[in-house]
């Protein structure tokens, strides 16, 4: 930060030395020097008149005029040392103002923290801890506290498969902690690109059979019924967490909004808004189906055309389950606010996963379909007929 404001200051100097140059040299006129400046003027003016054409009378009455007035000029005398003075103060005020108005502005409105500790920088120093922590922690195992940071750390840099062993050595230490145990759910759910089945779904279960109130396993336990397409169990869920939040909060409204997107409950005419889905069926193409398995796993997922490789929702099955009918929703995303029915188009794709991962790998399986408009009642075709590259 001192090198931003010492630049800056400096900047600013460089460009005013044109203006303070003349500054710096100019001195207060003596009265003497005043007055043969102005006698100088009357002569050079008395010379201009004589050159005109003009009448005897005329002449007479102008030069006089122009006596008068330079009389005028000699009795006022020199300019005043202190206004002179004082103008230069107020001159060098103003100079050095700049670069602090400058710097102040920008410490008020724009980012001062990247100035010492750039993005590049900071997540290298990032990287950098959070491999001293992992270091030490195999010197200590036994620190709980140790094995939450490196967790979340792990987490919040998109590295979820190490942030999930992180948060499973916490629970060891920690056994039948059910924010420890929300926290390693979460990680193995988005190692396994936001999907809660499996053992994201057996630990949150775990979490809500012995704590009924906790919120954050209500709230997943919900996700993962609706990404199971069980939309009574996921209603049940978020009634229960509704119950726990505070009324009109930030929570009690995104919970809503989840709601709404859910089946409705009856078949009644109006009893709730029309969801946004796409329907999709996909199947594998025959000369590709030898290569594979019954139990590989196949993804089908909607993504915008150009964005994150984050889906907006994805569903997982199975090689033996194909040709499946999938219908894609908003109830299927892992981020709130990042659904399909915000988007006005996506691309469908379906993939095989030999190792179960959702990040695809070269040799993997994939079709793809055009770019389709959400909401669109037609099913959509996706055949796996192309190696991933």
């Amino acid at each position: 930060m001192t090198s931003f404001l010492l630049i800056s200051a400096l900047v600013t100097l460089a460009g005013l030395i044109p203006f303070l140059l003349p500054a710096g040299k100019s001195k207060s006129p003596s009265e003497e020097n005043h007055n043969k400046t102005n006698l100088f003027l009357l002569e050079e003016r008395q010379s201009e008149l004589a050159s005109e054409s003009l009448d005897a009378d005329s002449m007479a009455i102008l030069i006089e005029d122009t006596e008068r007035q330079m009389l005028e000029e000699l009795d006022s005398g020199p300019p005043n040392p202190k206004l002179h003075a004082q103008g230069q103060t107020l001159r060098w005020v103003f100079i050095g103002l700049i670069p602090l108005l400058a710097s102040g502005v920008y410490l008020y409105t724009g980012h001062p923290e990247l100035l010492d500790d750039p993005p590049i920088e900071t997540a290298r120093k990032n990287r950098e801890l959070i491999g001293q922590l992992a270091e030490r922690l195999k010197s200590q195992p036994d620190d709980l506290e140790g094995w939450v940071l490196l967790g979340r750390s792990l987490l919040t840099t998109q590295r979820a498969g190490e942030a999930s062993v992180a948060f499973e050595a916490a629970t060891r230490l920690a056994p039948g902690n059910p924010d420890l145990l929300a926290l390693y759910a979460e990680a193995l759910a988005e190692a396994q690109g936001g999907r809660l089945e499996g053992k994201p779904a057996e630990i949150i279960r775990q979490i809500v059979d012995k704590n009924p109130r906790h919120k954050m396993g209500l709230w997943l336990a919900g996700l993962a019924a609706a990404q199971e397409g069980d939309p009574l169990n996921a209603r049940e869920n978020w009634g229960r967490l509704k119950k726990e939040l505070t009324e009109n909060s930030p929570e009690m409204k995104e919970i809503d909004s989840y709601l709404s997107q859910l089946e409705p409950e009856t078949s009644s005419p109006g009893s709730s808004k029309e969801q946004v889905a796409i329907r999709v069926r996909v199947s594998i193409e025959s000369g590709l189906l030898k290569e594979t398995s019954p139990d590989d796993v196949v993804f089908i997922f909607a993504r915008l055309p150009e964005g994150p490789p984050m889906p907006l929702a994805v569903v997982r099955k199975t090689v033996r389950d194909l040709p499946a009918d999938i219908t894609l929703d908003d109830s299927l995303s892992m981020r709130p606010g990042f659904v399909i029915s915000a988007q006005d188009r996506v691309i469908l794709g379906a993939r095989v996963s030999k190792s179960g991962d959702p990040i695809a790998k070269t040799g993997d399986l994939e079709g793809y379909s055009e770019e389709v408009q959400p909401g669109d009642k037609t099913m959509q075709e996706i055949t796996i007929s192309q190696r991933h590259r």
